[in-house]
C-alpha cells in the first residue's frame, strides 16, 4: 500500500526533528526518521510501527493466563478487532501509544504485587513515552488512579511521576518556546459550541472500530482483582471522555485506542468459554474472514478506485507525477490540505505546501515559516474548487482539482492580525473600526499583483460554521512597518440578514487565493 491518511504529514515532520510539533508530540517523527534511515519509501515510514505492533502483541499475551495464550480462539479474537488491524501497520501516533500503554500495564501489574524502586523508575519512563506518543496517554494514568486511589499514598507513585516529568521536560520547554501551539489547538482550536451533531457519529464509529462482537464484553464481565478493575476503568473512562468530547468536536474513531487491549483482554476470556461458541461463530469468526479479504484487497487493488473519503490506498505515485508535470520545479500550494501537500512532497520529491486560511487551525507548515518561502516565486495553486482563470487538472485518482500558475506569489495567512476596536449598528449597516497588525519583522506592502490582482479587506458573516455572507469591505494599497499597525473605518450592510446572533470575521483577499481570515469572531446581533 502507498501512504494514506496522515502518514505523509507525519513523514513531513522528519524533515526537521524537534522536541515537538504543532499537532503532536515528537515520538512518531523519531520512529519514521529511524525507519527511513533503514529502508526507502513506504516500508521505511511504517517499519517501526510494525515492529512496535508486533512487540505489543507479545506484551499483551504475557498479560493473559497461560491457558488462554495456548488457545487458537485467542488469536481469532485478536484478528477480529478492526482497530487493531488498522493501527498495526497504518502509521498514527496511536501505534506507539498502544505499545507503551501495554508496557505500562505489564509494569503496573508487577507494581501491584511488588512496589519497589525499579518498578517506579520503569513506570515513570513508560508514562513519559506514552506522553511522547500522544497526549491521550495521560488518560491511562488518570483512570488507573481512579480505579486504585490507594496508589496516591505510595511514595513510589510520586517517584514515577517525577521521573516522567524529567523525561518529558524537553517537550514542555519546546511548547513554552513556541507559545504552546499544540495545547491551544487541541483545547480550543478544534472545538466548537455544544452540539449533538457528532455524538451519533462517535457511537456508530466505535461499534465498527472495536467490533460488534467485542465492544459489549467489558460491560457484562465481573472483575476479579484491582488490575482487572483498572482495565475496566480505562475502557469505560475512555468511552465516557470521548463521548463528552463528541458534544464539542468530531472524535476520530482511533482516538479510543487506549481502550482496545483492555477490551481484548476481557473478550478473549469471554469467548474462550465453551458456552459462547455460537456467539463466537456469529460475532467474531465472520470478521476474521472479512478482514483477511480486506487486507488482500488493500495489497492487490483488483477493485478500481477503492478508497474511503480522501484515503487512497494506491495511485498516489502517478497522481504526484501528474501534478508535477504541470508544476515543473515550482512549489505547489494546496490551501487547507496538509495531507495532499505532504503526500505530493513524498512521492514527487518536490515542494508541496499547505497553509490554513483561518486562525483556529494551523499546521507544521506555518510553524516552520513555509509561507515566507513562497513569496515572490512562481507557484502552482491547486484547489478542489474552480477559481478565476483556473484549468481542470486531470488525474488518475479522479479528484476534482483545479490549478493555475501564479507568478510573483503573495499571501497573508500568517504574521498578521486584525482586531475590531469598536462596533456600532446604525440603521441598516454595521460600522466597525479595525486595526491591522503586522507581526512580521519585515515591512508589509499591499501591492497589486503582476496581472493587476488587487488586495482587499474582506468580512465574513457566519452562524455556527456556516458562512452567511462574505464580501469586500475596501481595496487596500498601503504599507505597514514591521510590528506596526494601521486603523481602518469600514461598514457593511445588514438589511438582508434575518434577525439573530452572528459572528463577523475580518481578513484579506489577495487575487484568486482563498480569503485569509485574520481575526477572532466578533459577536453581532441583528434585531
Amino acid at each position: 500500500m502507498e501512504l494514506t491518511s496522515d502518514e505523509g504529514y507525519y513523514w513531513f515532520y522528519t524533515q526537521n526533528l524537534q522536541w515537538g510539533y504543532y499537532d503532536h508530540p515528537p515520538l512518531i517523527a523519531a520512529m519514521i526518521k529511524a525507519g527511513c534511515s533503514l529502508f526507502p519509501g513506504e516500508l521505511g515510514v511504517r517499519f517501526f510501527n510494525v515492529v512496535l505492533s508486533t512487540a505489543g502483541l507479545y506484551f499483551f499475551l504475557n498479560l493473559l493466563p497461560n491457558e488462554l495464550r495456548q488457545s487458537r480462539r485467542t488469536y481469532l479474537v485478536l484478528l477480529a478487532a478492526p482497530l487493531l488491524q488498522y493501527l498495526t501497520f497504518i502509521v498514527f501516533p496511536d501505534g506507539p501509544l498502544l505499545f507503551f500503554t501495554l508496557v505500562f500495564l505489564v509494569i503496573y501489574k508487577r507494581f501491584l504485587s511488588k512496589q519497589d524502586f525499579l518498578s517506579a523508575i520503569y513506570l515513570g519512563i513508560c508514562l513519559a513515552l506514552m506522553a511522547y506518543s500522544k497526549y491521550h496517554g495521560a488518560l491511562v494514568l488518570v483512570f488507573t488512579l481512579l480505579a486504585n486511589p490507594k496508589l496516591l499514598r505510595s511514595g513510589y507513585l510520586y517517584l514515577s511521576l517525577l521521573v516522567a516529568a524529567i523525561f518529558f521536560a524537553p517537550h514542555l520547554w519546546w511548547q513554552y518556546q513556541h507559545d504552546f501551539p499544540t495545547l491551544k489547538y487541541h483545547l480550543s482550536g478544534r472545538t466548537g459550541s455544544i452540539s449533538f451533531k457528532h455524538v451519533g457519529e462517535f457511537l456508530s464509529q466505535q461499534i465498527f472500530a472495536i467490533g460488534p462482537g467485542l465492544i459489549f464484553v467489558p460491560f457484562i464481565v465481573k472483575t476479579k482483582d484491582v488490575f482487572e478493575r483498572t482495565l475496566t476503568f480505562i475502557i469505560i473512562g475512555t468511552f465516557l471522555f470521548f463521548l463528552i468530547s463528541s458534544f464539542k468536536t468530531f472524535v476520530h474513531f482511533h482516538w479510543t485506542s487506549i481502550a482496545l487491549y483492555p477490551i481484548l483482554y476481557f473478550a478473549i476470556a469471554y469467548y474462550n468459554n465453551t458456552s459462547k461458541r455460537k456467539l463466537f461463530n456469529s460475532l467474531v469468526l465472520p470478521f476474521c474472514i472479512l478482514f483477511f479479504i480486506a487486507r488482500v484487497l488493500l495489497m492487490f487493488p483488483v477493485i478500481p478506485n477503492m478508497h474511503v473519503g480522501e484515503d487512497y490506498y494506491h495511485g498516489r505515485k502517478k497522481w504526484a507525477e501528474e501534478i508535477s508535470s504541470v508544476a515543473g520545479n515550482s512549489p505547489v500550494f494546496m490551501p487547507n490540505n496538509l495531507r495532499e501537500a505532504s503526500l505530493y512532497s513524498f512521492y514527487s520529491g518536490k515542494t508541496g505546501v499547505a497553509l490554513y486560511t483561518r486562525p483556529e487551525k494551523k499546521s507544521q507548515y506555518e510553524l516552520w515559516g513555509y509561507e515566507d518561502s513562497l513569496q515572490g516565486k512562481n507557484v502552482l495553486f491547486v484547489s478542489k474548487y474552480p477559481f478565476a482563470a483556473s484549468a481542470k487538472l486531470s488525474n488518475s485518482l479522479k479528484q476534482n482539482l483545479n490549478y493555475a500558475s501564479l507568478p510573483s506569489f503573495s499571501s497573508y495567512y500568517n504574521g498578521l492580525k486584525i482586531t475590531a476596536t469598536s462596533i456600532q449598528q446604525l440603521n441598516d449597516s454595521i460600522y466597525i473600526e479595525v486595526e491591522i497588525y503586522n507581526q512580521r519583522s519585515i515591512p508589509l506592502a499591499f501591492d497589486k499583483g503582476p496581472n493587476g490582482e488587487t488586495t482587499t479587506l474582506v468580512y465574513s458573516i457566519e452562524k455556527g460554521k456556516n458562512i452567511i455572507r462574505a464580501d469586500i469591505l475596501e481595496h487596500i494599497s498601503f504599507g505597514i512597518p514591521p510590528l506596526g499597525s494601521s486603523q481602518r473605518k469600514v461598514a457593511f450592510p445588514i438589511n438582508e440578514l434575518a434577525p439573530g446572533n452572528y459572528n463577523v470575521y475580518f481578513g484579506i483577499r489577495s487575487g484568486v487565493l482563498p480569503d485569509a481570515i485574520l481575526s477572532e469572531g466578533e459577536d453581532i446581533e441583528i434585531k
